[in-house]
């Protein structure tokens, strides 16, 4: 069956070290497929914008599979302060060549989620998520 096929798939993919995966649809219904296809290319994202925190600063404990991605990073949710934000930066630009501007206001915005910080580095890195 399909599911059987499909983990077998994944399995060898794994095993060879693939990066990218395609299947085809029974359905035909692409515009679907392509709704899920942007939630996870999203979701892959965001986890790699965790990481990127993660490994940015030092927090005792951080993990990035704890972190929601609509949690505030600073402040009462992840406990982020403004240093950690300039080592995130830092490290936001040294991996996707992303400059932040000098308009506090803005850069709040920007840093307020993962999922916002993801969102600003995705446009202004020109990864397309949608």
């Amino acid at each position: 069956n399909a599911e059987i096929f499909a983990s077998s798939a994944v399995k060898i993919a794994t095993e060879i070290g693939a990066n990218y995966l395609c299947f085809g649809s029974e359905s035909g219904n692409l515009d679907y497929l392509s709704s899920i296809a942007d939630a996870i290319d999203s979701e892959i994202f965001e986890n790699e914008i965790k990481d990127l925190i993660v490994a940015s600063v030092e927090v005792e404990g951080l993990e990035a599979s704890a972190i929601d991605s609509n949690e505030p990073l600073f402040g009462e949710g992840v406990g982020l302060d403004s240093i950690d934000a300039l080592e995130i930066g830092a490290a936001i630009k040294k991996k996707y060549a992303v400059k932040f501007k000098t308009n506090a206001d803005e850069n709040r915005a920007h840093f307020r989620t993962v999922a916002s910080l993801a969102a600003f580095v995705a446009e202004n890195a020109g990864i397309n998520l949608e």
